[in-house]
């Protein structure tokens, strides 16, 4: 799969930042309706790809985002200038970029809820088994 200038990949799969061995993640509204639709409850679950498809995956969005003439601190600056400084919902690249701090670790893979009553992970972006970048690219 190829990516066309100015476009980032389409993906089922999440990014999040990692600081001082802590998830740094943005919740929504519509969050709360996946889970209702799909028995879920508690907290977000993570699921880290392995290394490989990482670096994959992260390179091929910053190789989007560099299309486009940015780095993340101009993808900041720009974004603040437009008033863009809110965290939006299916945008987890975006939003992570916006956090991301000297020391910060950016991570992709899957993200989802356990379901209600049960040791069961729904995965709303990746899988449970999920593995290699081609499986994460739609």
């Amino acid at each position: 799969m190829t990516t066309k200038q100015y476009e980032f990949p389409t993906i089922d799969g999440h990014f999040w930042v990692e600081r001082d061995g802590k998830i740094l993640d943005d919740d929504f509204k519509e969050h709360e309706y996946i889970k209702h639709v799909n028995k879920c409850s508690g907290g977000k679950m993570y699921k880290e790809a392995d290394a490989l498809t990482q670096k994959v995956i992260i390179g091929m969005f910053n190789r989007a985002l560099t299309s486009q003439g940015f780095d993340y601190q101009q993808f900041r600056d720009f974004s603040s200038m437009l008033g863009l400084t809110k965290p939006m919902f299916q945008c987890c690249f975006q939003n992570s970029i916006m956090r991301l701090k000297e020391g910060d670790v950016l991570k992709f893979g899957s993200m989802g809820w356990k379901r209600n009553n049960s040791a069961e992970i729904y995965y709303e972006f990746g899988g449970d088994d999920w593995v290699g970048a081609k499986r994460f690219l739609k």
